[in-house]
């Protein structure tokens, strides 16, 4: 494997110290997201009190004592949350917001569309689709709304075009939430959770390794960055269709099994960027 190609994570010898790798990981880690703060206008205070709340909730589902009873003062010294904090957290903890109604039902319709053979051509590419069987696509993934909605918005934001024969063709292979910053939200949150938490799984050591690699190079002119990143797309896009066909293959023949309560999240990822100054002595 080439130095270019990050490995994953690997457990640590020992604890680590005030200011060594992890604490520069770290910041690295939470700068873009301060940045995502800062322009929501959300401030310091307003983080502070979020991250209270989920020291409390990650210490309560993830470091219970062997009878599986956590006391206040026992958070409070995990945590390092005020005990009269922890009480008031506990006592307020509530539901996960639920994924955006559209967001879901959206990416469901479009992972039919690209991975049931029925709506595929002899390629493996989504078919264009009379107005009847759009609509049955739809009411396939919910009775609750009118396929014309469906329709026309998608018309609306490119993601489907109808051709003088009136039928539909899939002009995007993924659901782009390119308006509704409650449905971005929502796969900024499951798909960076998911990574991050694969990371620090493999950082610590609590389970087998899961797959995680990058491939990082610097010094590069821009049309070479941008040769790279449509390679990376089209064949990106080839995986996700073909483990979305699969998916929905497993999906089906689980389905009832009492052992069936996992999830499987497999992402892809280009970052492209300008290397900054050195700063001046």
């Amino acid at each position: 494997m080439s130095d270019a190609t990050a490995s994953p994570t690997a457990a640590p010898s020992g604890p680590p110290h005030p200011g060594g790798a992890l604490e520069a990981a770290l910041r690295r880690l939470l700068k873009p997201l301060v940045r995502l703060l800062i322009a929501r206008e959300m401030g310091l205070p307003y983080l502070t009190n979020l991250l209270k709340s989920i020291y409390v909730e990650v210490a309560e589902e993830h470091f219970r004592l062997e009878n599986g009873r956590l006391t206040d003062s026992r958070l409070s010294v995990l945590t390092g949350v005020h005990r009269k904090d922890v009480k008031r957290l506990r006592q307020a903890s509530g539901e996960p917001a639920a994924p955006a109604r559209t967001a879901s039902l959206g990416a469901r319709i479009i992972g039919l569309w690209t991975g049931e053979a029925r709506y595929l051509d002899d390629q493996g590419e989504p078919l264009p689709l009379e107005r009847e069987t759009f609509e049955a696509l739809i009411a396939e993934v919910s009775r609750d709304v009118h396929p014309r909605t469906f329709r026309d918005e998608w018309q609306r934001r490119g993601l489907v075009a109808q051709d003088p024969e009136g039928r539909l063709h899939l002009q995007s292979e993924a659901f782009i939430p390119a308006e509704n910053e409650e449905e971005m939200a929502f796969y900024f949150g499951r798909n960076l959770h998911d990574h991050v938490a694969a990371a620090v799984d493999n950082l610590l050591g609590t389970s087998s390794p899961h797959f995680e690699r990058a491939v990082f190079y610097g010094g590069l002119h821009p049309e070479s960055v941008a040769k790279l990143q449509a390679v990376a797309r089209q064949e990106a896009m080839k995986l996700l269709k073909k483990l979305n066909r699969q998916a929905l293959e497993c999906r089906a023949r689980d389905q009832g099994q009492p052992e069936a309560r996992m999830h499987f999240c497999f992402g892809a990822y280009g970052y492209e960027t300008r290397a900054r100054e050195p700063k001046a002595s």
